[in-house]
Formats: structure tokens, sequence, C-alpha cells
């Protein structure tokens, strides 16, 4: 294995504590948004499962990245304790705020899917309107086929209306 120097190493810490404040801060998001919208046992299992397949995978991404894809134990050290440390503590502020945060945007998203439905519904309205209007006026000015003879599924016997073939 290479040498590393000691400014290197402090600098990889540093980068490894803020990798898992920000893991952190993810999982507080999910954590949000599954208490908000996906209260069950099995949404926690799936959301626990894909975040750490996550943050694995970001975490290699990392260790090639800065040590070269050597695991180093001051890194795993760093990203662990620095989530924990963050969990304990500020955690809690911080799902609050998300919780506040999706609040807000659950609000916003409500009140204006009302309002495009209001819209679209007129739209429909107007629509259909248009629609009837025009075939008025097809049938009063133009006599088509369907205006002479009406024909209907549940023809009698010899009936003009729905049989062809009269005896």
């Amino acid at each position: 294995m290479g040498h590393i120097d000691v400014a290197f190493q402090t600098y990889t810490f540093l980068l490894s504590l803020c990798l898992g404040c920000a893991f952190c801060i993810v999982y507080d998001l999910l954590r949000a948004v599954r208490k908000f919208k996906l209260n069950s046992t099995v949404a926690t299992f799936v959301t626990d499962v894909l975040f750490w397949h996550f943050a694995a995978l970001v975490t290699y991404a990392f260790l090639l990245l800065t040590v070269k894809g050597q695991v180093r134990s001051f890194v795993i050290f760093g990203i662990f304790a620095s989530f924990v440390t963050f969990r304990i503590t500020l955690s809690r502020l911080v799902f609050t705020i998300f919780i506040k945060v999706l609040t807000i945007f659950d609000i916003i998203l409500h009140t204006s899917s009302k309002f495009a439905d209001r819209i679209l519904s007129t739209i429909n309205k107007s629509f259909k309107n248009l629609v009837f209007t025009c075939k008025k006026l097809l049938q009063r000015w133009v006599k088509l086929l369907y205006n002479c003879f009406k024909v209907s599924l549940k023809g009698k016997k010899g009936d003009r209306r729905g049989s062809r073939n009269q005896t």
C-alpha cells in the first residue's frame, strides 16, 4: 500500500465526517417522507434497505476518489462517528424541519390540484357543450343517414328499426 501524508489523511477524515453528516441528513429526509406518507413496516424496511445500498455505493465511490479504493479505517470510522453524532444531536431538528417543509409542499400541491381540477372540469364542460352544439347544427342543416333512420339493436321482426330483412 502506498504512503499517504498526514495532511491528506486529515483532509480525507474531515471529508468523511461531512459524508457521514450528509448520510444522516438523507436518512432524516427518508424518515420524514415515511412518517408523512408511507407509515408502514414494509415501507420502513424497503427505504432502509435502499438507503443503506445507496450509502454503500457512495462510500465506495468516496474511497475510490480519495484513497484510490483502499479501505482505510479512519475513513470508515469518520463516516460512522459523524452519522451517529449527527443522529443523536441534530437529527430531531432536521427531522422537524423536513416534516414542516413536507407539510407546506402537501398544502401547496393539494391546493394546486384542486385549482387544476376546477380548470380541467371547466374545459371539459366547455368541450362537451361545443360537441353537443356542433352535433345539433349538423343534424339541423345536413340530412345524414343517421338522421333518416333510427337504428336500434333490439328491433322487432318486420320493423324498420334494427331489422334489415323485411318479410
